[in-house]
């Protein structure tokens, strides 16, 4: 009897485990999908009870296939608010653009399978260009973005609106920006992202507040590294910036505010740092080394200067 009474306590622990694990599972995962977009030759969207508010983006077609593919994902994402974010995740693949942007709207991220495994590349002669914009409250990350666009004012990945986070990405701008932070866009983190550029690799344009990069690699190979606009506030740590331009300077400071830490500089140019006009704006550099390579020199005028850096003699005139 107190076998059979045993045996009967196991069953029902047993039968209330598995109630238990069937009601939460339900309940978890109960109305939950993903849209796979088609590809060419498909005809319809295919909806996967998986996720909620994930668009699916192969990249099994052709370059121009995939770029297609993805351009039609946003007509699937046009509903987001701030209460219903959606998300846009991209194959392993190429998506060629071609000469259209891909625009994010506002609480729509976009994420890719990997740097050089999802490559998404754009190319256009049009002012002010961008392959991707963000528009507000997005994330972008995972992936390589190609912009061969040679109109002014581009930029390969470009922000617009504000709480935009860029990260684990790598971006080559053949002719113009990689990263344009537009006036007026503020909140925008920028890390972990490599950045190669034949213009800025990162522009913050005018009014941006709280513009701030860590953990970054940016190369400029024909301008500014870093340009910092007009009330503009921009913080850099633990990075790396280059240019390989025999005329230009790493930093142009506008008359905003710039603060660099923890970081290496470096450049081809005599000049280190640019500030135009008298009241250019302030600028703190502190714990970073200034690659002596070449004759640098402190051009321009600005209200403050701070430095601590290596070589300890550098800015000596300039900066308290």
């Amino acid at each position: 009897m107190d076998q059979e009474g045993s045996n009967l306590k196991s069953n029902a622990l047993r039968t209330f485990v598995m109630t238990v694990c069937i009601i939460f599972t339900t309940t978890v995962y109960a109305q939950t999908k993903v849209v796979v977009v088609p590809m060419a030759g498909d005809t319809e969207y295919i909806e996967i009870d998986t996720f909620d508010r994930t668009v699916v983006v192969g990249g099994s077609g052709t370059d121009a296939e995939n770029g297609a593919a993805l351009l039609a994902a946003l007509d699937l994402v046009a509903s987001a608010t701030a209460s219903s974010p959606w998300l846009i995740l991209v194959e392993p693949g190429a998506f060629d653009l071609g000469s259209s942007e891909l625009a994010l709207i506002e609480y729509v991220s976009l994420r890719g399978s990997g740097i050089d495994v999802t490559t998404i590349s754009a190319s256009a002669s049009t002012t002010g260009h961008r392959t991707i914009e963000l528009q507000g409250n997005n994330q972008l990350s995972h992936l390589t973005v190609l912009d061969s666009s040679t109109g002014s004012s581009s930029g390969a990945v470009v922000t617009v609106g504000n709480k935009v986070r860029i990260e684990d990405i790598k971006i080559i701008a053949d002719d113009e920006d990689g990263i344009r932070v537009d006036n007026f866009s503020d909140d925008v983190l920028i890390q972990n992202v490599d950045v190669t550029a034949a213009d800025r690799a990162l522009s913050a344009q005018s009014g941006n507040l709280d513009v701030i990069a860590r953990n970054n690699l940016f190369r400029s190979t024909g301008d500014n590294v870093l340009n910092v606009g007009s009330s503009s506030s921009v913080q850099v740590f633990h990075s790396d910036l280059s240019s390989i331009a025999p005329t230009k300077q790493i930093i142009n400071l506008l008359g905003g505010v710039l603060e660099v830490g923890f970081s290496k500089l470096s450049s081809a140019s005599t000049s280190t740092i640019s500030t135009p006009t008298a009241g250019s704006g302030d600028f703190t550099i502190y714990h970073s080394h200034i690659d002596s390579g070449a004759a640098y020199s402190f051009t321009g005028n600005t209200d403050t200067c701070f430095a601590t850096t290596t070589p300890s003699n550098f800015f000596t005139t300039q900066c308290q």
